[in-house]
């Protein structure tokens, strides 16, 4: 299948079910993001839903936060056809003000995760000072976890207990 140009005149045109306009419209914000090769015509039941999937895949691809299912596109439910919209806008609105999605700044912030869990791992190796020394300790003392020694006071017996006797009131 090619890009093609459609047209729709609202959310409730039931050409959107095919799902070809939104995965125009993600094209509109990411050239080139979208294979062609594996859109089809929409025009079968299956085609419709293999189009809405891939929209929708395309979309959080982008980055947009999508809370429609492939069933709603494939009902032409406008409220979630406008939800996906406003998604993509949003998307939209980001590139071009230069700002990172959600999914990107959380990519970001896995990878500086990941370089402070570098920095830990090379902080804690052993010195080279110790050469083979060093290294067979740790793997001695990580061969055989140990048990931390925990001291057990045994408590007196309940009869034994002194229990504090309830104060008297005057009367």
């Amino acid at each position: 299948m090619a890009k093609s140009e459609l047209h729709t005149t609202s959310f409730r045109d039931p050409s959107i079910s095919s799902g070809l306009w939104l995965i125009n419209l993600c094209e509109g914000i990411q050239p080139h993001c979208v294979n062609w090769e594996i859109v089809t015509a929409g025009e079968s039941d299956e085609d419709k839903a293999l189009n809405a999937k891939y929209a929708i895949s395309i979309a959080r691809m982008l980055g947009a936060v999508v809370f429609c299912v492939w069933e709603d596109i494939v009902a032409a439910k406008e409220k979630m056809i406008l939800v996906f919209v406003c998604a993509l806008n949003e998307v939209s609105k980001n590139k071009s003000h230069g700002l990172k999605s959600p999914l990107e700044e959380a990519k970001v912030y896995q990878g500086e995760a990941v370089e402070e869990n570098k920095a830990d791992i090379i902080e804690s190796t052993p010195n080279e000072e110790f050469g083979d020394l060093a290294s067979e300790e740790s793997k001695e003392s990580s061969a055989v976890p140990t048990q931390p020694h925990v001291e057990h006071k045994e408590e007196a017996p309940a009869s034994k207990k002194s229990v504090p006797e309830p104060k008297k009131s005057k009367d």
